[in-house]
């Protein structure tokens, strides 16, 4: 017969086969000879070693229980009843039992410490502490606080004999102390994650003295996710590989590194190392089907996919998905099959949700059946996510309506916000703000930044919609500042966008408020260039909607140079950008500009479908511009991007015979360039012969190449400026228009062509 400290060994090498066999021996024997506690001890390894294997494990002390009912031996029952409660405890999906096991803990430590066992008194309130932290219940945290104070205690001062005990007792005070310090959202008990992690250490030193590898992986694993609960990736990859090594090391099979594995792979993705995650993840499933472990196999392809589908990879995962599938079907596991379908419905969502028709029926078909209620409320989220590209957005509501009631507050906010998202898109506006009002409310309770700022921006753009444009810019506004906390950039330009155009709208008092509007616009765009060069989608936003904003708050200079920019940067959109600049320069008195832009809209708006809302009031514009006098033959078709020789969109003519005059001695024209157009201010009515002078040079100015390629040939610093165009212009005046000298040093500061340089002076130094 085994001896307990054998079995103790072969547990702290990982051999848990070894143990189950070994304990389940002693339990059989041990009873046979009336030795009760040594086969209630022997329990409490069997059901260690059970936990590991990923068995079930609260039915073998249930049943340990049953068999001692007719020979009773109350420190046999004792241990017996703190087996229970520590199978509850390392047992997933045991919520419904947690009361239970607590009363058993709470009976088997009154026990101990009327006998005078610390040992055992250590052990149940480690089991107690922990057990009023998986329930959560109000007053939990501070008896679990509690509890693990009276495990220190008890501990004593290490000691060889009870030295596991005060690793543990450490441990379990640490688990407190970390728990305190995220449920306070206030930051009164920040020092407590502080506490936490010296009582880690602590426990850690003490494993490593000790040998005690399985204290050493668990202190290991409890510092990896506390630093995945803080964000803090690498520290999570290092704890979790630390742990990892550890086992391998020691032969540990498959099942021993599921949960070491998902932390070191998430924390790899985070720290843009997906390949890494992969890695790992793939070496588990090797090892799983060398050892054919079923189970753990499951578990290691299921984070497999997680971290394919993080890592984006989504053919690999698509693949993935449907073999673990296949598998769940045929064992009829619903769990499973309900985690693996939310992952493939991301997986199609975002790659090609054309596809994923099937598994998203299936997956709301699903849904009802699914045992476990937050992982069914997990599925519901990603199955009203992918509803809007399926073009379904309310078909999920029902269903969601009714799990909404039952689900956790940690899945229920995200919950609501794809209900919310669901009803913006199916129409239902009041309803979706209601719903995300309180999906932010909930994320806050939480301490979801993230969400919460995504569930505001959700209700702000639904009351846009709805004309309420105060509690718009309010809740966006709101929404910004969060994103900003949070370092969601991208996401703080998109509510600046969103207030600046709901400050130009006519709110619920009457009034607008457009000098906001232009300052959020502004900022907006300046955030998007400094953001990454590959997001031309949110510049290009950000332009349009500046160029919007500045046309309807009449700043007009500002508005011609908001199209420049954008007509420079994106060609594509040409027909917006001149349609505005020409609105810009009708207001500043350039008629004759307008109409040669509002042309080239209606060419351009006649033959591109993108643009064809903008043919109609180009028309109405040109009609009330009516017949101007006919320009200099070098001013036709002069607007940023066409070139004033050919009258083409692009040509090479400039490049061909830089630096060449034409039979009347002014500059060959060349490609435009896009940086920019004349804005007029100063002059005065008697001045206009000269305005008509600097308006054709200037024009002249737009025919040149790039100027980045004329600075290389015509360096002028002296001058301030590396621009041959700026030196043709000086010349140009001084020569023609007699009463104007321009000293070099001065050039910058005269005020009659500060206008005519803006874009040379701001953009080309």
């Amino acid at each position: 017969m085994a001896d307990l400290g054998e079995i103790w060994e072969q547990a702290k090498r990982f051999q848990d086969r070894r143990v189950v066999e070994l304990a389940s021996q002693a339990i059989r024997r041990r009873s046979e000879i009336e030795s009760l506690v040594g086969a209630a001890e022997a329990l409490r390894l069997l059901v260690a070693a059970k936990l590991a294997l990923l068995e079930d494990a609260i039915e073998v002390a249930r049943a340990g229980l049953h068999s001692s009912a007719l020979r009773t031996d109350a420190r046999a029952d004792a241990l017996r009843l703190l087996a229970l409660a520590e199978a509850v405890r390392g047992s997933s999906g045991a919520e419904r039992q947690y009361s239970e096991a607590i009363a058993a803990a709470e009976k088997a430590f009154l026990f101990f410490m009327d006998h005078g066992d610390e040992r055992h008194q250590v052990d149940a309130s480690v089991a107690l502490s922990h057990l009023h932290l998986l329930r959560g219940e109000s007053g939990d945290l501070h008896l679990a606080t509690q509890a693990a104070e009276r495990a220190v205690a008890s501990a004593g001062a290490w000691r060889v004999e009870n030295g596991r005990q005060r690793g543990q007792a450490l441990l379990a005070r640490a688990h407190a102390a970390h728990a305190t310090a995220q449920g306070d959202r206030r930051g009164a008990h920040a020092h407590e994650d502080e506490l936490a992690l010296r009582w880690a250490d602590e426990a850690l030193e003490l494993a490593q003295e000790l040998g005690d590898a399985p204290l050493e992986v668990e202190v290991r694993s409890s510092m990896a996710q506390w630093s995945a609960r803080r964000s803090d990736a690498a520290a999570t990859l290092l704890q979790a590989k630390e742990a990892l090594d550890l086992l391998q090391e020691l032969g540990a099979s498959s099942h021993r590194q599921i949960a070491l594995t998902r932390l070191a792979a998430d924390a790899a993705v985070q720290l843009k190392d997906p390949q890494q995650g992969v890695r790992l993840c793939q070496q588990l499933v090797r090892l799983c089907r060398v050892e054919k472990a079923e189970v753990p196999g499951v578990f290691a392809a299921l984070q497999l996919l997680r971290t394919l589908v993080a890592a984006q990879r989504w053919e690999e995962a698509k693949t993935t998905g449907h073999e673990i599938l296949s598998f769940c079907q045929q064992k009829e596991d619903l769990l499973c099959e309900a985690q693996v379908l939310r992952l493939l419905l991301e997986a199609y969502r975002k790659s090609s949700a054309s596809e994923m028709l099937s598994t998203w029926q299936r997956s709301l078909e699903l849904v009802p059946l699914v045992p476990q209620v937050s992982t069914a409320v997990e599925l519901l989220t990603e199955v009203l996510q992918a509803s809007a590209p399926l073009k379904r957005p309310l078909e999920a509501l029902p269903c969601a309506m009714q799990l909404q009631a039952l689900a956790p507050m940690e899945v229920k906010a995200p919950l609501l916000m794809a209900m919310g998202s669901a009803l913006f898109e199916g129409g239902a506006l009041e309803e979706c703000c209601r719903v995300a009002q309180d999906s932010a409310r909930l994320a806050e309770e939480l301490g979801d930044e993230g969400l919460s700022a995504r569930a505001l921006a959700l209700v702000a753009n639904a009351q846009v919609k709805l004309g309420k444009f105060s509690a718009a810019r309010q809740n966006a506004r709101r929404a910004r500042r969060r994103f900003g906390e949070i370092g969601d950039h991208e996401e703080d330009v998109r509510m600046r966008l969103l207030v600046a155009k709901a400050c130009l709208c006519q709110d619920e008092r009457g009034r607008k408020q457009p000098k906001d509007a232009v300052r959020e616009a502004q900022e907006a765009a300046k955030l998007a260039k400094e953001l990454d060069e590959k997001n031309s989608e949110l510049v290009v936003s950000s332009l349009v909607t500046l160029v919007e904003v500045l046309s309807e708050a009449q700043e007009w200079e500002k508005c011609q140079n908001a199209s420049i920019e954008l007509l420079r940067q994106y060609p594509e959109k040409e027909a917006f950008a001149l349609f505005h600049a020409a609105k810009a320069q009708q207001k500043l008195g350039q008629a004759h500009l307008a109409k040669t832009y509002l042309e080239r809209v209606s060419e351009l708006a006649a033959r591109d479908v993108a643009s064809r809302s903008l043919l109609e009031e180009a028309q109405e514009m040109l009609a009330a511009l009516g017949e101007i006098s006919s320009r200099p033959q070098q001013d036709e078709n002069a607007y940023p991007g066409r070139c004033l020789h050919c009258g083409a969109a692009s040509c090479s003519c400039a490049k061909q015979q830089r630096g060449g005059h034409n039979g009347d001695g002014m500059l060959r024209p060349g490609p435009a360039m896009r940086k920019g157009f004349l804005t007029s201010t100063m002059l005065r009515e008697e001045d206009e012969h000269l305005k008509q002078r600097i308006q054709e040079l200037a024009n002249i100015l737009l025919a040149l190449p790039s100027p980045e390629d004329v600075s290389l040939e015509v360096p002028l610093s002296e001058l301030g400026l590396t621009s041959g165009a700026a030196v043709l212009l000086r010349d140009e005046l001084q020569r023609e228009v007699k009463h104007i000298r321009l000293p070099p040093t001065l050039f910058l500061d005269h005020p009659t062509i500060r206008a005519v340089l803006g874009y040379i002076t701001g953009q080309v130094r």
